[in-house]
């Protein structure tokens, strides 16, 4: 949940809220009937409660960005023994391919006459897309990149 590891508190009132919450989430999901069991609901799905889920994101705030330690089943992790990963690039910053007609030695004089066809597919494992350009059927120009996954080809 957004921001949770500034507002979320252990106490049995948030506890029950936040259960609350997942409660409705996971029998809208499931379809179950209003008398089976919460615990028993998350155990079907495979989430764990979600007080849990938000009370170890609490201390993991506090132990790699806060640089505090924390005190966990009776051991002491010290943050500065703590390996922490760099930060991953958000997806918008990563390199763009650019593929732009102007820049592949064809000239286009009258716009209509050309049509572009574009795919993203995945097969084997392996995500890519395709442009195709062509005149009056003729085929001028085509590309296919490698991509990371599916989403990313039906992008382009």
């Amino acid at each position: 949940m957004y921001g949770s590891e500034i507002w979320y508190k252990v106490t049995a009132l948030i506890n029950r809220k936040v259960l609350s919450l997942q409660r409705n989430a996971l029998r809208n999901i499931t379809k179950t009937y209003k008398t089976v069991s919460t615990s028993a609901i998350q155990v079907l799905v495979g989430i764990p409660p979600l007080d849990l889920t938000l009370k170890f994101h609490k201390e993991k705030f506090k132990l790699m960005k806060l640089k505090t330690d924390i005190l966990i089943n009776d051991e002491l992790l010290t943050a500065n023994s703590v390996n922490v990963p760099p930060p991953r690039d958000p997806p918008w910053q990563e390199p763009r391919i650019f593929w732009n007609i102007e820049h592949s030695n064809v000239h286009m004089i009258n716009e209509s006459n050309y049509n572009f066809y574009t795919d993203g597919s995945e097969t084997e494992g392996k995500t890519g897309c395709g442009i195709v350009l062509f005149r009056g059927g003729e085929e001028i120009k085509s590309l296919s990149i490698r991509l990371n996954d599916l989403y990313r080809g039906l992008c382009y």
